[in-house]
């Protein structure tokens, strides 16, 4: 009997759970750097990784997102952007997705540019990412001191996008959990 209300109780918590409007989160891997100017980066190892939260499939920029790359095979530098509106200061964004092909982009540009305190403080660090349907236009870079062509990173060809589920996700399959077990106690008498 104590099975049976738990199990009901549960079932009652679940089916009144708000719910909630989800942002539509991706992760992106760019391809390895295969041309590489300087000791910062290394050929065939580092590249440019990241995540983004868009308010709906189709948005032509992120809500927020995080852009990473790597050094040397280890950390090297991000920014992490929680507000596209509103960048932190002496952060500049340039973004446009303009096509998107089976729920995930497919012709789009991003380049964020900033301090990061790497190389000379007086000069910026950058990274960028690009993918359209011409393979001239597409690939990542990354670069130490905006302009200065000592330590730059840069890929060709378009990354790999992936869709990350969202937590709320997990509801339907709570939910047909408990009516399955709900079901099974009660006609196992």
């Amino acid at each position: 009997m104590l099975n049976r209300i738990s199990c009901m109780l549960t079932l009652a918590a679940l089916t009144v759970a708000p719910a909630a409007r989800a942002d539509f989160e991706f992760a992106y891997e760019g391809n390895a750097f295969d041309t590489v100017i300087g000791s910062f980066f290394v050929q065939d190892v580092d590249r440019v990784t990241g995540t983004f939260v868009f308010e709906s499939i189709g948005a032509s920029t992120p809500k927020s997102f995080t852009l990473n790359v790597s050094s040397n095979g280890g950390s090297g530098f991000s920014f992490v952007i929680n507000d596209f509106n509103a960048p932190p200061v002496g952060i500049t964004v340039d973004a446009n997705f303009t096509t998107w092909t089976n729920g995930l982009p497919s012709v789009y540009s991003l380049e964020v540019q900033g301090e990061r305190n790497l190389g000379n403080p007086n000069l910026d660090e950058v990274i960028a990412i690009a993918g359209d349907t011409d393979p001239f236009l597409s690939g990542d870079g990354a670069e130490i001191d905006v302009n200065q062509f000592q330590n730059i990173g840069v890929s060709s060809g378009t990354g790999n996008w992936t869709a990350i589920p969202e937590p709320g996700s997990t509801f339907g399959l709570l939910l047909s959990a408990c009516l399955g077990i709900c079901t099974r106690r009660r006609y196992r008498r």
